[in-house]
């Protein structure tokens, strides 16, 4: 999923092969403090365009899905 208005990318845990455990928290736009589990890094592929992309892991689906693409993934595959 695309959010242009989260600042980072926020994966579930199971979807990233390389992650080291830290604490690390996100706020929401509702104000609300999410914990993560760590941070790592994933392989995102867009029409056949494919980056490495950093990202706040979590020990749950961020909003049902395995991958939120923020600001900073969406720069990374070029828009």
């Amino acid at each position: 999923m695309v959010d242009s208005v989260c600042s980072c990318n926020v994966a579930f845990y199971r979807v990233c092969k390389s992650w080291v455990r830290k604490p690390v928290s996100l706020v929401t736009v509702s104000g609300d403090k999410s914990a993560c589990e760590g941070e790592g890094t994933l392989c995102v592929e867009v029409d056949g365009k494919a980056t490495i992309v950093k990202a706040l892991i979590s020990s749950f689906k961020p909003l049902g899905v395995d991958v939120i693409l923020g600001m900073n993934g969406i720069y990374a595959l070029g828009g």
